[in-house]
Order: structure tokens, then sequence, then C-alpha cells
């Protein structure tokens, strides 16, 4: 399963690098999101399979929960972004749908269902340590 997990992040993550020089021609902010996120599920692919606890199981989760809800907010209305006048905030333009945007959505919410399962998982006994 931290298999399949690491896999679904690692998608995801390469997604988000793909396509963050296309959106740094839109925004600044949206490419350090960008950037952030896959920096984020790439870290956290290599906790899942270096060394999975539950708190990195809860971090899959809140991330992805969030990456998710923040794509679907884009594709329905847009997403505040700096308007490079001061701290002034404007809706950016709608996402369109496409099939980066629907891998990324998918594999996220398939790391949000391993990541679920895997706090839910049965712990292995840890050899002890001579």
């Amino acid at each position: 399963m931290n298999l399949l997990l690491s896999l679904a992040l690692l998608v995801a993550a390469s997604i988000h690098f793909i396509l963050l020089g296309e959106h740094a021609a839109e925004s600044p902010a949206l490419a350090a999101g960008f950037l952030a996120a896959g920096v984020g599920q790439f870290v956290l692919a290599s906790l899942v399979a270096a060394r999975p606890s539950g708190s990195t199981y809860r971090a899959v989760i809140v991330l992805n929960v969030f990456l998710g809800l923040l794509y679907v907010a884009h594709v329905a209305i847009g997403i505040p972004l700096p308007s490079g006048q001061g701290l002034e905030l404007e809706l950016s333009p709608r996402e369109d749908v496409d099939i980066y945007g629907a891998t990324t959505l998918i594999t996220e919410l398939a790391a949000v269902v391993l990541a679920y399962a895997g706090l839910f998982a049965p712990s292995r006994p840890q050899p002890a340590a001579e």
C-alpha cells in the first residue's frame, strides 16, 4: 500500500513540476503554489516510502484534500491571486479541465484514500534493537 501511495504522490508532484512554467507565465504566485505543492507531495512520497507514520499519513490527507479543493475552486470560480497593486487580490480566470488537471486530482484523491487506509492498517511489530 505504501508503494502505491508514494507512486500516487510522485505522479501528482511530477505534474505540478511539469506545469510550473506554464503557470509562471500566468502569475508568479500561482507558480510558487505549484512549486510548493510539488515539493510537498515529493517530500511526503519520500517519507511514506522511507518511514511511514500516522503523522505522515495525516499530512498526506491534509495536503491533498486542500490541493483538490483548491483545484475545484480554480475550475469553478477562479482563485484569489495578487493583482500586482499592493496587497490587493483578484480572482484568476477559471482553469479549464484538462488531462493534467484531471490526472492530478485523481492521484490526489487516490493518495487520500491510501493514506486513510494507512492510518487504520494494523501496525507491524518492529524488531528489537540489539
